[in-house]
């Protein structure tokens, strides 16, 4: 059975929307089994396409869904760790006009 999960736009509430459960589980079990997939290359430096902006996201994504902590989110907290500068932003090696340097963390 769906369960119900109030959304927040903008500071004021919404409406509620039915969240299918069985669904949001194999999204996470799909996530994780590419984020492992993805695991031994990150540990070298290779990072997954969209450099550290899609980790990050990754990432928060991953933690809003409760999934929890394993070698492979290791990882890629350890790539980002690895590429964050001193005031907190993180380096994209992205070329030309796409390159980038975000905060590490996408909000």
């Amino acid at each position: 059975m769906p369960s119900r999960v109030a959304i927040d736009i903008g500071g004021g509430f919404v409406d509620f929307v039915a969240v299918d459960e069985q669904t949001a589980r194999k999204q996470n079990e799909k996530a994780g089994t590419y984020i492992e997939s993805w695991r031994e290359r990150v540990l070298q430096g290779i990072p997954i396409a969209g450099d550290a902006d899609t980790i990050s996201y990754i990432l928060l994504g991953l933690v809003a869904e409760n999934y929890p902590p394993d070698p492979a989110t290791d990882a890629l907290a350890r790539f980002l760790k690895n590429r964050q500068s001193p005031d907190g932003r993180c380096s994209s090696r992205r070329s030309g006009s796409r390159r980038s340097r975000s905060p590490i963390a996408p909000w």
